[in-house]
């Protein structure tokens, strides 16, 4: 926290929220993988098609 107001004092700039989802969005291949490979461990065949 400190660091965060450290960085908007000293560029004199507002805080930016980049929302609740913001990681999420940034690993979504990540996300998938362990998704993925948690349906696997549990016994399950996986096939990811795309959706239109």
């Amino acid at each position: 926290m400190l660091i965060a107001l450290w960085h908007m004092l000293s560029k004199k700039t507002t805080h930016n929220d980049l929302g609740h989802d913001y990681f999420q969005q940034q690993n979504q291949d990540g996300i998938r993988r362990h998704h993925l490979r948690q349906l696997r461990k549990l016994g399950y065949e996986v096939i990811v098609k795309e959706a239109a």
